[in-house]
């Protein structure tokens, strides 16, 4: 497994602001639990959820989704953000795009890319990661297996599953 591989956790918006903040106390309870803030980053398409993560847990990487167009000033809206990457959709990236958002420092990390003439695309425009969806039933029953022994028993959970052969599914390379 790659050491420049860093696991993304999405956390899924409560559509509730106390709900959001109780996902993300837990959330950064568990991996600092787990010791793993230098190995995760934390994304979600609310971004007042990351923003409670990073007043939780300033040590814990952030990244901004994003589908539905792009923030205005884009590379300053991250930055006061505090996030490390840009998750923006593939339908939302160009080569400029990439490149305006990497000068500025920040990682650029496309969702949800099966196509591989567009992964091949991407790659010559110099992104740093693509999510993709490749998770074999085996694979995703491991995976099901450690979250609930994370959610139920600690961060041992965590811990297996970054060090396990199942990361790169996941992980994102930086």
């Amino acid at each position: 497994m790659a050491r420049d591989m860093a696991l993304n956790i999405e956390l899924k918006d409560q559509h509730e602001p106390r709900a959001n903040e109780r996902l993300a106390t837990a959330v950064t309870r568990l991996v600092r639990a787990a010791d793993a803030g230098q190995r995760v980053v934390l994304s979600c398409f609310n971004h007042a959820v990351l923003r409670v993560c990073r007043g939780l847990a300033p040590e814990i990487a952030i990244a901004a989704l994003q589908e539905d167009g792009h923030p205005p000033d884009l590379v300053a809206y991250l930055r006061t953000l505090g996030a490390c990457a840009y998750h923006p959709a593939d339908n939302l990236v160009d080569e400029p795009l990439i490149r305006v958002v990497r000068a500025g420092g920040v990682h650029v990390n496309v969702f949800t890319v099966n196509d591989p003439a567009r992964q091949r695309a991407l790659d010559w425009m110099s992104w740093n990661a693509v999510m993709r969806i490749a998770v074999p039933v085996l694979a995703a029953a491991t995976a099901l297996g450690l979250v609930l022994e994370l959610l139920l028993g600690g961060g041992a959970g965590v811990r297996q599953l970054l060090n396990s052969g199942f990361l790169w599914v996941m992980g994102m390379l930086f």
